[in-house]
């Protein structure tokens, strides 16, 4: 499998898509790996949006380090200054008129590119970018269906 950094407009339209959308936001993220809140606050920045920018941005750059090696060509990058162009795409640039599907893409690309790590899965990033997922997907299905029109258990018709 191979990895890549994605562009910094990708994480902050996620990251902004998902403070747009979620209408029942708490300030609160949770590991279900680890059954504990993510503590979000401890990096430091003035919004809970750029700090979930920092932490996905991380993720990538660490899961090409984990791939490619630290001296890789791959990773020949400032990790430092990618992820503050991240954190500046995400305060500075206009959100753009991407459709729940794209953004849902979008997350699968990023967790894809993210994944190089041992034991992801259980990380705080991948726990951030699936409840982002999970945001877009409950709002797409939300937009497409009338309540009436889904039933909560499978029911047999006769």
């Amino acid at each position: 499998m191979s990895a890549f950094l994605v562009n910094e407009k990708h994480i902050a339209e996620l990251v902004k898509g998902y403070f747009d959308y979620d209408q029942y936001y708490s300030g609160t993220w949770f590991n279900h790996s680890k059954h504990e809140e993510i503590d979000i606050a401890k990096r430091k920045f003035e919004s809970d949006s750029l700090a979930i920018a920092f932490l996905l941005a991380w993720a990538n750059v660490k899961s090409l380090e984990a791939r490619y090696g630290k001296d890789s060509a791959m990773t020949d990058i400032s990790a430092t200054d990618y992820i503050a162009s991240v954190v500046q795409a995400t305060r500075y640039s206009t959100r753009a008129n991407l459709s729940l599907a794209e953004l849902i893409k979008m997350c699968d690309c990023l967790n894809y590119q993210s994944c190089e790590v041992k034991d992801y899965n259980n990380s705080d990033q991948y726990h951030v970018l699936k409840r982002i997922k999970d945001c877009f997907v409950s709002r797409l299905v939300d937009e497409s269906l009338h309540e009436d029109d889904v039933k909560w258990e499978y029911v047999a018709v006769a």
